[in-house]
């Protein structure tokens, strides 16, 4: 199958684009941890701020690699996405007060996106095999 599935290139691109934003945010937490209103939000996560802070980070930057490893074709990418989920919902469950309100999205955007990565039009263009089945 040498065509990209289309639900591949949708979710690349989600990741990229919001892990981008996320970066962003991440920075300007950063540059921002001065002020009150950026220290209250901060005071009420679990962990201390510089963990809390690389954690959400990489947790970007993984989002903005896993996409663009997808692109590539790098099929390997799923397994180190699905491990970081893991562990940044873990983390998320332990860090943050009010994570029953954030984890049943991110529960339903990891379904969602495991569901279309490992449908069998995606292992097929991942694994380099050719399909009879179009690419959608």
């Amino acid at each position: 199958m040498d065509k990209r599935p289309t639900s591949v290139t949708v979710i690349s691109v989600i990741m990229i684009v919001f892990g981008s934003l996320g970066l962003l945010g991440v920075l300007a937490i950063v540059d921002l941890q001065d002020d009150p209103m950026i220290q209250d939000a901060l005071a009420q996560v679990d962990v201390p701020v510089p963990v809390h802070i690389a954690m959400s980070g990489v947790g970007m930057a993984v989002g903005i690699v896993s996409g663009v490893a997808f692109l590539l074709r790098q099929g390997w990418m799923r397994f180190v996405y699905m491990a970081w989920w893991l562990i940044g919902f873990i983390y998320g469950y332990m860090a943050n007060p009010y994570w029953i309100l954030s984890m049943p999205m991110s529960v339903a955007f990891f379904g969602i996106v495991m569901y279309f990565l490992f449908s069998p039009k995606a292992r097929a263009w991942f694994g380099g095999k050719a399909s009879a089945a179009p690419a959608a």
